[in-house]
């Protein structure tokens, strides 16, 4: 199968609680990701900062972490996410989404 990079966007208006559970939801994937990009779309909160640091040191798929210093909006996150992107294909996660545990494998396979 190839490789594949999740981007997942975040922001100072995104609830800790829900961004953990949307992580954990990508890095338990039946076919984890080989990347996890999180752009950090401005300053975030005390709490997002420490979800990350927590997913950072728990987790084996590989974390690398892009910032913006202010917000610039969804889009552009989305772009500096996919030019960061290690891998040619690119999976696209809202901070609020919850994966099926099968979405990658479905997504590599077709």
């Amino acid at each position: 199968m190839e490789n594949i990079s999740v981007v997942v966007c975040v922001y100072s208006g995104d609830e800790a609680g829900e961004f953990e559970t949307s992580l954990n939801s990508i890095v338990s994937q039946t076919h984890p990701p080989d990347e996890l990009l999180i752009v950090e779309d401005g300053p975030l909160t005390s709490a997002l900062n420490e979800t990350l640091e927590h997913i950072e040191s728990t987790v084996e798929v590989p974390v690398c972490r892009v910032r913006h210093a202010e917000n610039r909006g969804h889009g552009a996150a989305r772009r500096t996410g996919i030019d960061n992107a290690n891998h040619e294909l690119v999976a696209i996660h809202d901070a609020d989404d919850i994966a099926v545990p099968e979405r990658l494998e479905w997504s590599l396979k077709n």
